[in-house]
């Protein structure tokens, strides 16, 4: 763990710091002596906490909570040190919503590189948390960073900081959306679900997009020709190309269609 895993706001089921700092009963700062640490998680009995405080300078510590610890709905926390006030505090970790999971092609020091098909739009991510969410690389379970970058053609996601553990190819990972991220951002970011719904494939081959388009653009804004006669032609709204050719008798009954989706 690292100083990078400290937050105002716990996440879920991520690695969490929490610096803390000693006082003796006259409320004058005391250095950690046989610190022992326990913590009541979801109002189940105490247990030894995996981690014990470390000190900083002069009595200021701090303490790493991992991810087992932090997948709860509360952690009551009791740092206790020979000499020193215990004084417990709760730790109440917000659960994300998670945009994508998947797992990474690869990973570097200051990078992710997300699945195959994650968004083609640079920036898609841009603002969202990536998680950590096997121990693959070991230790990397839970860490979690900031994504400041994303570029759709390569799927890479630069974050910061770097990260303590690099992901690598067998990384499995979660992309969070924070509480804090703004509208501008959030929006940009539902532009992946909104593709992939108008992608959905409707009938036969032919996807929402396609079909929608053709039925608009051809049919109520596009140019036709030869109404009444035995071929009916309808253009594209932009006047491009055959749109719709069908071929019909004097009563206007269609015996054949040609659907150009171009």
């Amino acid at each position: 763990m690292a100083a990078t895993d400290a937050r105002i706001q716990p996440i879920y089921g991520c690695k969490h710091r929490e610096y803390i700092t000693l006082v003796d009963s006259a409320g004058a700062v005391i250095a950690p002596s046989s610190p022992d640490t326990e913590l009541i998680i979801d109002g189940a009995g105490a247990a030894d906490a995996t981690n014990e405080l470390t000190e900083i300078s002069s009595g200021d510590c701090y303490l790493d909570l991992t991810y087992t610890e932090m997948s709860a709905q509360a952690v009551l926390v009791r740092p206790k040190s020979t000499g020193a006030l215990t004084r417990a505090f709760t730790l109440f970790p917000q659960r994300l919503p998670i945009l994508r999971a998947g797992t990474a092609q690869a990973g570097a020091a200051g990078s992710i590189t997300l699945d195959s098909g994650a968004s083609a739009k640079d920036g898609a991510y841009v603002g969202c948390l990536v998680r950590a969410s096997n121990n693959d690389p070991a230790g990397i379970q839970g860490e979690w960073r900031k994504i400041m970058g994303y570029t759709g053609s390569t799927k890479i996601a630069t974050v910061a900081p770097n990260w303590t553990n690099t992901p690598t190819s067998a990384t499995t990972f979660e992309i969070l959306v924070p509480s804090d991220l703004s509208m501008v951002a959030l929006l940009a970011n539902s532009a992946e679900t909104a593709d992939a719904v108008w992608d959905e494939v409707l009938h036969g081959s032919k996807t929402a997009r396609q079909l929608l388009g053709i039925t608009i653009a051809a049919f109520a804004a596009g140019k036709v020709s030869g109404g009444g006669t035995v071929t009916i032609t309808y253009r594209d709204i932009g006047d491009g190309f055959n749109a719709i050719v069908e071929t019909v008798d004097a009563n206007g009954n269609r015996s054949a269609v040609t659907l150009n989706f171009s």
